[in-house]
């Protein structure tokens, strides 16, 4: 789909209309407008406005988000898990991902908006793995926790369905970042709020542009895909992503450590901890890394894939060609 027919579908501004009680609301107020302004500038982007700020501007802007991310976004999370409750507590944590996938590939903003700072196969393969060392760490936290049978309870579901949905989201950047290592000119972002929460059927988790065609597909990206959900997104502007059939995440877990009876549950977090494990401490990718956690990660992706085989390279050819196949679909003449 073309940049600007994309654009119209969306709203420029973010929504402002208050989800939660107003404590969570307040947490979340500084998450919104950042990842608001963003969108702004990408929808200006798409719709061919001239950009409000220059590059010097925007590099400003960049810099107090990662210097807010940096000293805030901890706190702000450990606070919506402390204030959620068993019906929603997922919520707030979900919306909060665009920000775990922003950080490490924040130099694409830039890249995409004013043609600058080059972009490397290096620099992906980077951004390739912050990401999945962070998921790793998330993924090493729920493998100690899915030892003990609470975590399999009713009433943490909602915080294992915020994990699963973060974890998914974080794996399928990881793959979807593959593409801009294969196709120089295509672009992988994060959806800021205009288009991740503002339109029924058509929000979308990431976004992919084709910066020579100005062509732009969005990704949705779920868990586990239910009929009704692809009826949804039945929409030529967007990919479905299924996280256990497009993916590979799924294993063999015991629910419950009092039975013998193992079932096949839905586990993201499996592409990054293979990514994370596979990783060799010598290579220039990973120049600049804490070598401590570097190891200590490796450790933990290795604890999080034992017994499992990496689905890495299926689902990175499988998603690519999906992508691919929806940004430049081939037109069947009339009458054949």
């Amino acid at each position: 789909m073309e940049y600007e027919e994309f654009a119209q579908r969306y709203p420029r501004e973010a929504s402002e209309v208050p989800r939660y009680d107003d404590e969570r609301e307040t947490l979340l107020q500084s998450p919104r407008i950042f990842a608001g302004a963003f969108g702004t500038v990408l929808h200006d982007h798409l719709s061919g406005r001239k950009p409000e700020d220059d590059a010097k501007e925007f590099g400003s802007f960049l810099s107090s988000y990662l210097q807010w991310a940096r000293e805030n976004l901890g706190a702000i999370i450990r606070a919506l898990e402390a204030r959620g409750n068993r019906f929603d507590r997922h919520e707030p944590l979900v919306e909060l991902g665009f920000h775990h996938i922003a950080q490490p590939a924040i130099r694409l903003w830039p890249h995409l908006i004013y043609g600058s700072e080059p972009i490397t196969r290096l620099d992906i393969r980077d951004m390739q793995n912050r990401i999945a060392l962070g998921a790793t760490g998330m993924a090493g936290v729920r493998h100690q926790r899915a030892a003990h049978s609470q975590y399999f309870a009713d009433y943490n579901q909602p915080l294992r369905s915020a994990q699963s949905g973060l974890l998914t989201e974080m794996d399928a950047a990881v793959v979807l970042l593959e593409l801009s290592r294969a196709h120089p000119q295509l672009t992988v972002l994060p959806a800021p709020p205009q288009f991740e929460h503002s339109v029924t059927g058509r929000n979308v988790d990431f976004l992919v542009l084709d910066r020579t065609a100005r062509r732009i597909v969005g990704v949705q990206v779920k868990t586990s895909v239910s009929n009704a959900s692809y009826k949804r997104y039945s929409d030529e502007g967007i990919v479905l992503i299924d996280g256990i059939v497009d993916l590979g995440n799924s294993r063999s877990v015991r629910a419950n450590p009092l039975r013998s009876d193992i079932e096949i549950e839905a586990w993201p977090g499996m592409i990054s901890a293979h990514h994370v494990a596979a990783l060799r401490t010598s290579t220039p990718a990973v120049a600049g890394y804490n070598e401590q956690l570097l190891v200590n990660l490796r450790k933990t992706a290795k604890k999080v894939v034992v017994g499992t085989r990496s689905y890495n390279q299926r689902a990175i050819a499988h998603v690519s060609k999906r992508v691919i196949d929806k940004l430049h679909p081939v037109r069947t003449p009339s009458g054949v």
